[in-house]
């Protein structure tokens, strides 16, 4: 959970792993794809941050770019560990924007809890 976070993250081990050169410099960042040698995305360095807009991008090439939201441990984590019993209100009273309606079983815990216990 990275605090006061208003965008979406994108991770470069998974743009790698779609067969993408990455390339940062001091003021900007370029996703190549090496098949087809075509700029697949362009950065500009704001601060410390590369900010890309990927809504000019046609759909169909975003997979690399899609995330999990309907693992149970993640929004556990997000959500700074709380319990899966008040992950199940939080849904149920549809407090949390973006919390899939799912059913969150207490069995599970993760590996910072478990240690932490």
């Amino acid at each position: 959970m990275v605090d006061g976070l208003k965008h979406n993250l994108l991770s470069v081990s998974q743009l790698c792993d779609k067969d993408n050169l990455v390339v940062f410099t001091s003021n900007r960042c370029l996703v190549v794809n090496m098949d087809t040698e075509n700029i697949v995305l362009r950065g500009k360095r704001h601060k410390n941050v590369y900010k890309v807009c990927i809504s000019s991008l046609l759909q169909n090439t975003l997979t690399c770019l899609s995330a999990l939201n309907y693992d149970a441990i993640l929004w556990h984590k997000r959500l700074g560990h709380a319990s899966l019993s008040l992950l199940n209100k939080l849904v149920s009273k549809d407090l949390v924007v973006g919390l899939p309606t799912i059913k969150y079983n207490d069995d599970k815990v993760c590996d910072a809890c478990a240690k932490g216990k």
